[in-house]
C-alpha cells in the first residue's frame, strides 16, 4: 500500500493554487500543509509543487503522506482482528476488556501496541491515530488513521456530519417507546473525573435509538449518537431507568455479563480517495452479548 496521494486536477480547480486544491478537495489542515512544506512532500507533474503554483485541468498532483514516524508506543505481537484496511485506514474489531491505548495501569496489551506491531510487519513505523475511542469494556469497531491526511479528512468529515457510527447495546427492561431520541444534557459529576450524569446546564447530548429485540428482562437496541459525550449511551439509558446490562457504574446488574453490554457495530464514512464514495464496515455481536439474549428467553 503506497503512502502517497495522486490526484488528476478536475476542471473545477483550473487556475487555482495547489494549496486551494488540497484544502478544498481533501480537507488538508494548516498543520498538515506546514508539515508537507517542510518535508517538500508535494509534487506537481513530477516536480516540487510549491503551494502558490497554479494548477490546470489534467495536471497531476502527488503528495507523499508518510515515511517512518516516531512513536512512544511499544509494538507487541498480540492477537488483532482486522475488519478493514486500505492505504489510509485500519479498522480493528476490538474485543471487550482490551484498552485502546497505554494509559494508567494499562501500559501493555492495548490495541495501540498490537496495531504498531501490525504496522511494523508492513515495514512501517507509524503513530497510533485512533479516530475516536472505545472504553476498555466496549467491544467492536475502532478506526485508526494511518497518516495525517486520512486523519484530517476524517475529522473534517465528522464535523460535517458525514460520519455515522452505530452501536448495539443490551439494556435492562423494556422501553416504553420502540424508538426515539434521548435528549438530555450531560456533564461531569463534581469531584470525580470518571462518572457523568444528566444535569441542568450540562452539554447538549442526543442519542437516537431503535429497539431490535426484547427478551424476558432485556432489550437489544440500535443506537446512533448525534453528539459524542463521554459515556453518553450509558448515561442516557441509565437516566430513563434502563441501564446497560453489566454497567455497575450506572446502575446495571453484573448478573449476566461482567462488562457493560455495548458494541460498536458499524461505521460509515467518506472515502478521501473516491469522490462521493463511502467506506462501510460492520462487526457482528460478540459472544458474551449473544449469550444474554439466548439465555434470557
Amino acid at each position: 500500500m503506497e503512502d502517497r496521494l495522486t490526484y488528476v486536477v478536475d476542471s473545477v480547480y483550473d487556475s487555482q493554487t495547489i494549496r486551494s486544491v488540497l484544502q478544498k478537495e481533501f480537507h488538508f489542515s494548516r498543520k498538515l500543509l506546514r508539515s508537507l512544506k517542510v518535508k517538500r512532500g508535494v509534487f506537481l507533474n513530477g516536480k516540487t509543487g510549491y503551494y502558490y503554483l497554479t494548477v490546470h485541468t489534467g495536471d497531476i498532483l502527488c503528495v507523499s503522506l508518510a515515511g517512518n514516524e516516531e512513536t512512544s508506543v511499544k509494538a507487541e505481537d498480540l492477537p488483532l482482528t482486522i475488519a478493514f484496511e486500505n492505504e489510509d485506514f485500519l479498522c480493528v474489531d476490538k474485543p471487550p476488556l482490551m484498552a485502546c491505548h497505554p494509559v494508567g495501569i494499562y501500559q501493555q496489551g492495548t490495541v495501540a501496541n498490537a496495531v504498531c506491531h501490525h504496522f511494523s510487519l508492513q515495514g512501517k513505523a507509524r503513530k497510533f491515530r485512533p479516530a475516536g475511542r472505545l472504553d476498555r469494556n466496549t467491544s467492536g469497531l475502532l478506526l485508526v488513521c494511518k497518516n495525517s491526511f486520512a486523519q484530517a479528512y476524517h475529522v473534517k468529515s465528522n464535523k460535517l456530519g458525514k460520519v455515522e457510527k452505530i452501536y448495539l447495546a443490551i439494556v435492562q427492561g423494556h422501553l416504553e417507546e420502540p424508538s426515539g431520541c434521548l435528549d438530555f444534557p450531560i456533564d461531569r459529576i463534581e469531584s470525580t473525573s470518571l462518572k457523568r450524569t444528566v444535569i441542568s446546564g450540562g452539554k447538549p447530548s442526543q442519542t437516537e435509538y431503535q429497539v431490535l429485540k426484547e427478551t424476558k428482562h432485556h432489550s437489544l437496541v440500535r443506537v446512533r449518537l448525534l453528539t459524542g459525550r463521554t459515556h453518553q449511551i450509558r448515561v442516557h439509558f441509565s437516566h430513563i431507568g434502563h441501564p446497560l446490562a453489566g454497567d455497575s457504574l450506572y446502575g446495571g446488574s453484573e448478573e449476566h455479563i461482567e462488562r457493560h453490554a455495548l458494541h460498536c457495530h458499524s461505521l460509515r464514512f467518506p472515502n478521501p480517495r473516491q469522490k462521493d464514495g463511502f467506506i462501510e464496515i460492520q462487526s457482528d455481536l460478540p459472544d458474551d452479548m449473544i449469550e444474554i439474549l439466548e439465555s434470557d428467553q
